[in-house]
């Protein structure tokens, strides 16, 4: 799993450099929107529990509050520590990220959760019965439920990359060539003062 672990964050490492240097956000951006993601199909998956026949309105209210709540304080708490985390990074000047190593054992552990929600995911679609309607909601919370870890897999991953120093990015440097290109040029007149 730790070779597993060390090639994917090459992987992530190398997306977070290309998306930073074409639009000029680092990998702590890019982890701060996966985990938003993630959140986003929490409270999806939350909103197919009240169409599940098999709770009734009073348990579907306070599930709906219990994660609704849970799924706030994770991304504030979470958007905290990812600024701080940014922060340390920037001070210290170093050239690897502090938590390539330390967070090793929570990205392999989220890592064969994904594997493993992956595996299901298979097994699930090659032996799906014929789709009703409530087997179909049990199937996309199902769904859902697995694309979340892969995200929060995701900002592990993203986390634990090194940012690049910061630079004017490649979109940035083409809108600037397009707005002096597209700028109505200035024209020079000269008068000449007759003797």
């Amino acid at each position: 799993m730790k070779t597993i672990d060390r090639f994917l964050l090459g992987k992530f490492q190398a997306f977070s450099d290309f998306f930073q240097d074409l639009v000029g956000v680092n990998n702590f951006w890019l982890a701060r929107l996966s985990l938003v993601v993630a959140s986003l199909i929490s409270a999806f998956i939350v909103c197919l529990i009240f169409f599940l026949p098999i709770y009734s309105s009073m348990v579907k209210i306070i599930i709906t509050i219990i994660f609704t709540s849970i799924g706030f304080m994770c991304v504030r708490i979470f958007s905290a520590v990812v600024d701080a985390i940014e922060q340390q990074c920037f001070e210290n000047k170093t050239s690897r990220n502090n938590l390539e190593v330390s967070m090793m054992p929570g990205r392999i552990f989220f890592l064969f959760m994904c594997l493993a929600v992956i595996v299901f995911l298979v097994y699930m679609i090659m032996n799906m019965p014929p789709i009703n309607s409530e087997s179909l909601i049990d199937n996309i919370a199902i769904v859902a439920g697995m694309i979340h870890w892969i995200f929060v897999t995701c900002f592990l991953y993203l986390l634990s990359c090194t940012p690049k120093p910061p630079k004017t990015s490649k979109v940035k440097k083409l809108f600037k060539k397009l707005s002096q290109a597209l700028s109505p040029k200035q024209i020079v007149v000269q008068t000449v003062r007759a003797n």
